[in-house]
């Protein structure tokens, strides 16, 4: 995720999202750019225990330290604000059936267009569970106990961001370690994905 945090990128790529995403999965995925860092590090929030779980796979020797850490809690403080207001909110959403959603055509950088929508399904799923599972306070936020790392001088750390959402997404055993011979194979697999995904630069569609 590598957003520049103009109030229009915020409602377009996080709130809007949250909105359509939150009430239909069990688990939601942030895949994190830090910039400063040239470093990829996954945020998953884990609705059922409910808690944030941090892969890093050049985790720091202290937890809770280090610049990419403390990118991903200002994200987490973003999304548990929103959660919030959406909560404060949820009752008179419900009842009226529609919310004030971000008008992408009319919103510049500075200044937002905000139009009433009908909730959709899945806004409603959204509202209903944040209403009835979130009571407002912080959520924990954890680094991943089993988190394998890559190796010294390696740049995989993309690769392996993917490779922790495969392994979560399918609720796979994590493994303790990922050797190269593994992540040469597991980045052989994504690769032949994307080549043979019909919207990919090798389509004949």
């Amino acid at each position: 995720m590598t957003i520049h945090l103009t109030m229009r990128n915020l409602h377009q790529y996080l709130c809007e999202l949250l909105f359509q995403n939150m009430g239909k999965c069990s688990m939601l995925f942030f895949p994190i750019t830090h910039n400063e860092e040239f470093h990829h590090t996954l945020l998953i929030f884990d609705k059922d225990i409910p808690q944030w779980l941090h892969f890093d796979s050049m985790k720091p020797r202290r937890a809770g330290t280090g610049e990419c850490f403390k990118s991903i809690k200002k994200l987490v403080e973003m999304v548990e604000l929103w959660m919030r207001a959406v909560k404060d909110q949820a009752d008179d959403m419900l009842q009226q059936g529609c919310r004030m959603k971000f008008d992408k055509s009319q919103s510049t950088h500075t200044k937002l267009k905000m139009v009433e929508s009908i909730l959709s399904d899945d806004e409603i799923r959204t509202i209903r569970w944040i209403k009835e599972n979130y009571d407002g306070g912080r959520i924990p936020l954890n680094h991943a106990r089993i988190c394998p790392q890559q190796d010294e001088g390696s740049l995989d750390c993309g690769p392996f961001v993917m490779y922790y959402m495969d392994k979560m997404a399918k609720e796979e055993k994590m493994p303790n370690k990922v050797t190269k011979a593994q992540m040469m194979k597991f980045k052989a697999q994504i690769f032949k994905k994307f080549a043979e995904h019909k919207q990919s630069w090798n389509s004949a569609n």
